[in-house]
């Protein structure tokens, strides 16, 4: 068995053991809420006053999920079936709830995974998925959406950066057929700081905005995606000079391939060609 396999193993052993009273919190295990008027919660917590489990018993189900999935593009040190929600001391674990009105959704993303479940009226673990898209960076969850009644969608961003330059990708993925499944990708992002232009230096900056949505009643919202490039001159001496500009694009529900078409592929495209310059 591979050191993950091995590791994924003791994982289950761990999750499924309660915790006593004067362990609780002691693993190191915290959340991170992603609204900032959330707490930090413990994995021994309920994650609402709605829901019936804890975090940690949410993670046990997930872990005990059977053939480990992943994105498509996804990256790792071993074979995907010996992946497992490797929920450790270490890793960076973010919460979401999304408010669907008789139900309530809970959204992880810690370690390299995401997951998803339903925790009110009832407890329902709907799935787990492997998403770390760059051996660079560990993904976090973005943002959640409520795509539809009863179709909750989570943003997944991968990210690095070095000395000079910062990429940035996205995944959106919701609810199809009872699992957890990518509906869009991108945009991919790409910002450098160089000398360039008389610049000392250039810096181009692209951030993604949180993403809209245009409710429809017959399919999932439609999903405004807005990229904003910013770009700042720095000469000594002088104040520095400053550009922005945005890009914009709709995204729209594909009822028959169940997920959505459209994205900002111009700028992408650009991006791919400036990366292997």
């Amino acid at each position: 068995m591979s050191h993950s396999g091995l590791a994924g193993l003791a994982l289950l052993v761990a999750l499924a053991a309660p915790a006593t009273a004067d362990a609780a919190g002691s693993d190191g295990l915290w959340f991170t809420p992603l609204d900032p008027a959330g707490r930090e919660l413990s994995a021994d917590e309920r994650p609402s006053a709605r829901s019936p489990v804890t975090l940690r018993q949410v993670l046990a189900d997930a872990a005990r999920l059977p053939g480990p999935r992943s994105l498509p593009d996804a990256v790792s040190d071993g074979e995907p079936a010996a992946l497992s929600p490797d929920f450790g001391e270490s890793a960076l674990a973010i919460y979401a709830l999304i408010d669907d009105g008789p139900r309530e959704y809970l959204a992880v993303s810690a370690a390299g995974w995401a997951v998803l479940a339903q925790t009110a009226p009832s407890y329902r673990l709907i799935d787990a998925l492997f998403v770390q898209t760059d051996p660079g960076g560990t993904p976090a969850l973005a943002q959640t959406l409520r795509l539809a009644p009863g179709r909750p969608g989570l943003l997944i961003r991968n990210a690095h950066a070095n000395s000079q330059e910062g990429f940035a990708d996205h995944h959106l993925l919701a609810e199809v057929d009872g699992r957890l499944q990518p509906v869009s990708r991108g945009p991919m992002l790409y910002s450098v700081t160089q000398l360039a232009g008389g610049c000392e230096p250039l810096s181009e900056m692209q951030e993604l905005s949180p993403l809209t949505l245009r409710e429809k009643r017959d399919r999932p919202a439609d999903v405004i995606l807005k990229v904003v490039e910013t770009r700042t001159c720095e000469r000594p001496g002088r104040p520095p000079r400053v550009a922005a500009r945005s890009f914009a694009a709709r995204l729209v529900w594909d009822t028959a391939r169940q997920s959505y078409r459209g994205g900002l592929t111009a700028l992408e495209a650009r991006n791919q060609r400036r990366i292997g310059e």
